[in-house]
């Protein structure tokens, strides 16, 4: 069986609620392809049944393959947090938000300009 059918057949368990063999499923189908749509149906379930612990290393493993999708990111620090990683889970909140890995923060549209900032009158001409 292919990947893809085995992604389909781990789906149509999944709206059976037969979890266990969902993730079997989707298990295979990382294994024959281990694309970032297989690990997201895999992971997806494993956090469906509270398995972070088996999840954490797979999401780590999609970072890697894809650092700037952010659904990966803000995965893995929901199951961060499920799993009392606190510290952690905050780093990875912002970048899964849209922010790349080590970018900085822009002040946001709303931000006051502080005085420093401002034009100088030489500039302002």
């Amino acid at each position: 069986m292919s990947a893809a059918a085995h992604r389909y057949y781990g789906e149509a368990l999944v709206e059976d609620h037969q979890s266990a063999a969902a993730i079997a499923q989707f298990q295979q189908a990382v294994d024959l392809d281990p694309s970032l749509e297989s690990m997201k149906d895999l992971v997806e379930a494993l956090i469906a049944q509270n398995q972070y612990a088996q999840a954490e290393p797979l999401l780590r493993r999609m970072i890697a393959q894809s650092p700037y999708d952010s659904s990966g990111h803000l995965l893995l620090g929901n199951v961060l947090e499920n799993a009392g990683k606190r510290e952690e889970s905050a780093a990875r909140i912002p970048t899964g938000a849209g922010y790349r890995p080590g970018q900085r923060r822009s002040p946001g549209r709303n931000a006051k300009i502080k005085p420093t900032q401002r034009l100088s009158p030489e500039i302002k001409k």
